[in-house]
């Protein structure tokens, strides 16, 4: 994960599916170009953090705990303290979003779940768990909030809806997004919620108003798309395969250019 909090940039150096249980955080100084250890977490990996208030959370998962809790660190960007989620059977927590003052916490486990707490992590509910694939675990992978609303993209081993929205205290599902595997990138920009649907023969880029207007966007197909993300004047993309990556970027979601090839 890659987040602003303070002054600095902070992210994870880990290595995925290796059993070496360290993932630790840095920061890093845009002004002076210093880069600062934070803290380490006995992980393979993280998840997507979150800034809310004054503090930063930051969502992971310890193999000698999580097989039942979930777990998060929190900082004011000096002392680290460790937290869990102590309701629900939890694997990892993928990610955690704020809407206002209300904390929300993503779940994977045989039944992944969302949890949100509204006194800043001193207490945590159940607001949805969601069935059991018919193949294996679920999970909510990512967050992100659009025109206020909490959206969350969900992976599963058997096609379905895998967008859905914060409506009446539970997710339910966008209406008209596509079926497919996974929704594993979402981002919000100009009145749209953009995100990425993949599908067993690949993915596709699809946008949203979230409310009456669901469709395709004509660009990027046939590249895998790994990340989204939306600044004030563009849209930006990662693309990649083991050929190598590409960074895009547009303004407006039709013209797309490459700014940053990686080999």
């Amino acid at each position: 994960g890659l987040i602003g909090y303070g002054d600095r940039l902070w992210f994870v150096n880990s290595v995925k599916f290796v059993d070496h249980n360290s993932a630790d955080i840095y920061s890093y100084d845009p002004r002076r170009g210093t880069t600062r250890y934070e803290a380490h977490l006995f992980s393979q990996d993280a998840g997507d953090p979150v800034v809310m208030g004054r503090l930063l959370y930051w969502p992971f998962e310890d193999p000698r705990f999580s097989t039942g809790r979930g777990e998060y660190m929190v900082t004011d960007g000096r002392a680290w303290r460790w937290r869990i989620l102590p309701a629900g059977q939890v694997f990892h927590v993928h990610a955690m979003a704020a809407v206002g003052t209300t904390l929300f916490a993503a779940t994977s486990a045989w039944r992944t779940g969302l949890q949100r707490s509204d006194d800043g992590g001193a207490t945590w509910r159940i607001v949805y768990e969601h069935p059991a694939s018919g193949n294996g675990i679920t999970r909510i992978t990512v967050l992100t909030v659009h025109d206020g609303v909490l959206y969350a993209g969900l992976t599963a081993a058997d096609d379905g809806p895998r967008l859905w929205r914060l409506d009446a205290g539970t997710l339910a599902p966008v209406p008209g997004w596509p079926d497919g595997l996974a929704v594993d990138a979402l981002a919000s920009y100009r009145g749209w919620l953009y995100g990425v649907s993949v599908t067993a023969t690949g993915s596709r880029l699809w946008r949203t108003d979230g409310r009456t207007t669901t469709e395709p966007v004509g660009a990027l197909d046939g590249a895998r798309i790994r990340g989204l993300a939306a600044g004030p004047d563009a849209l930006w993309a990662i693309t990649a395969t083991t050929a190598g990556g590409a960074l895009w970027r547009s303004p407006d979601d039709l013209r797309w250019t490459v700014r940053q090839r990686f080999d």
